[in-house]
């Protein structure tokens, strides 16, 4: 993460840890990244949103084995969602995810 925001590693403790203040050029790429704003990130309200989610997901993709790989990326967009889903619903249940995997299908299908 302290690469990603251009600052060094121990830089990127103090901030964690509240030693130092960040810099708002640090804060504005922080935010961006988590897909959130910088009140919201200075406050512990990390965004969900399915774009945010999507972009770690095409980070963490290329570090899988091949075959995992190739079946996720296929899927992405539904996997965020999903996740944006289950994270910020707890109500949001197995069968739902099952219906909305079943509806991409038909969906699908339909093309």
């Amino acid at each position: 993460m302290a690469k990603e925001l251009g600052v060094s590693v121990a830089a990127y403790r103090n901030y964690e840890w509240g030693n130092r203040e960040a810099p708002v050029s640090v804060l504005a790429k922080a935010a961006e990244m988590a897909g959130t704003t910088i009140d919201n990130l200075a406050l512990g309200e990390v965004g969900l949103s399915t774009e945010a989610i999507a972009k770690q997901l095409s980070r963490i993709l290329p570090l899988l084995p091949q075959a995992q790989r190739d079946d996720c990326s296929r899927h992405i967009g539904a996997i965020a969602f999903l996740l944006k889903q289950t994270l910020s619903k707890p109500e949001f249940s197995d069968r739902d995810i099952e219906e909305y995997m079943a509806s991409r299908e038909k969906t699908a299908d339909e093309r």
